[in-house]
């Protein structure tokens, strides 16, 4: 049995990792829906598909050309920031 809280609950690390995940799915979505591309690019229309939790494929129609870009949710393993 892990240690208790202070409600006399287990403590799980579980939770905190799982409201941090859901944060960051949260941010991609948001970052995926709304990120400029270019700042040369007139937008005339974009297009948000789910992949899976952690992918989302953005199709952006505009001006010149059309842009397709995939936003994925990454665990940075390791940094030489990290020594």
């Amino acid at each position: 049995m892990g240690s208790l809280r202070s409600s006399g609950r287990p403590y799980s690390g579980r939770s905190h990792v799982s409201k941090a995940r859901e944060e960051a799915r949260r941010r991609l979505y948001e970052t995926a829906c709304t990120h400029r591309f270019a700042g040369g690019l007139l937008q005339q229309r974009r297009e948000v598909y789910r992949v899976d939790d952690d992918t989302y494929f953005v199709e952006i129609k505009g001006g010149p050309g059309t842009h397709r870009l995939r936003y994925r949710l990454a665990e940075r393993v390791w940094s030489t920031d990290d020594r």
